[in-house]
């Protein structure tokens, strides 16, 4: 599978209810990196590599891949012939907190993007998928349950697919063009997500992952030109993470975890106390009535795990190990 990879980086601001915490986007105009106030990104393998087929470019190709939307580059399945047979090409966008920054909530997340398509209808596309945490785990985005809340077309343009929109490979995906006039012949893929108070400090990173497929059967079609990429995650938390110093009031000891592990409460009980895997999945919920809370015992398989301490207004979160 051919693959690229880009890296992105966000410096997130002091926590404020309500919040933006970063937004960034992409026109692929040179030198194909850049900033917003909130936020900061960067390609770690560069469009146009060799035996890629998404290209960074000015579109050399027939109607509907004629034009950008924002001139006079945008990224295509070659910005000049049309796509291969039996191709599986992909290209990665990666998030992350910027360090030190942690306890920061994770409230609400938008990924968009704009595009046109020359495709085998109900044959060849592209589909999105995503994954958390770094946990090598991808999923086609429209089965994502990672958020409390998803929204498909968060704005109502078309196309954004739904699980029964599949490809030739049965993978839910984008094959066709709409006929748009109020959009200027672009569609608009978006999708957004919502985390409750509870659930805001699951995610550390997100990834999306762009993938176009082709059958064996050739149809001289131009394949896919995309625009304006952009992601949106904002902090709306109304929970206090940071008012009392962490160290002084919780610890986990020994980490990574040993049979006597505990999670040490140092100055109130009545906690409640959840676990997550490394794709977000909760694993672990009970509700406690001591100081010392044993995970030691609790038979998790090896891996990294967050975890999340709630008690009426304050919440505090952390991670460990469960070494093999």
């Amino acid at each position: 599978m051919k693959k690229l990879t880009i890296v992105l980086f966000a410096t997130l601001l002091s926590i404020i209810t309500y919040s933006q915490i970063v937004a960034w986007g992409t026109q692929f105009e040179p030198p194909y990196d850049g900033s917003t106030h909130l936020g900061t990104f960067y390609m770690v393998n560069p469009f146009n590599a060799p035996g890629n087929l998404w290209q960074v470019g000015r579109p050399l190709k027939p109607y509907p891949l004629d034009t950008t939307f924002t001139p006079p580059n945008a990224l295509l399945t070659d910005t000049v012939n049309p796509y291969p047979v039996n191709c599986h090409s992909s290209f990665e966008l990666h998030f992350g907190r910027h360090p030190g920054y942690e306890n920061r909530c994770w409230s609400y997340m938008l990924f968009a993007f704009k595009y046109r398509i020359d495709a085998d209808t109900g044959r060849d596309g592209i589909y999105v998928e995503i994954m958390y945490n770094g946990s090598n785990q991808w999923k086609n985005i429209i089965f994502d349950n990672m958020g409390d809340s998803n929204t498909v077309n968060a704005y109502g343009y078309l196309n954004t697919y739904k699980p029964t929109d599949t490809l030739f490979n049965g993978e839910p995906g984008i094959s066709y063009q709409n006929s748009i006039t109020n959009h200027q012949g672009w569609n608009q893929f978006d999708v957004q997500w919502f985390w409750n108070n509870n659930h805001a400090h699951m995610v550390d990173s997100v990834a999306f992952r762009i993938t176009f497929v082709s059958d064996s059967i050739d149809t001289h079609k131009g394949g896919v030109l995309i625009d304006n990429i952009s992601l949106y995650v904002t902090d709306m938390c109304n929970i206090s993470v940071d008012e009392i110093p962490q160290n002084k009031i919780l610890s986990l000891y020994p980490n990574p975890v040993t049979y006597q592990s505990v999670i040490d409460m140092k100055e109130m009980d009545n906690y409640d106390l959840s676990i997550y895997d490394i794709t977000g999945k909760q694993v672990f919920n009970k509700k406690y009535n001591s100081n010392s809370m044993p995970i030691g015992t609790l038979g998790l398989h090896a891996g990294i795990y967050s975890y999340i301490v709630k008690s009426g207004s304050k919440c505090f979160n952390g991670k460990f190990i469960v070494q093999p």
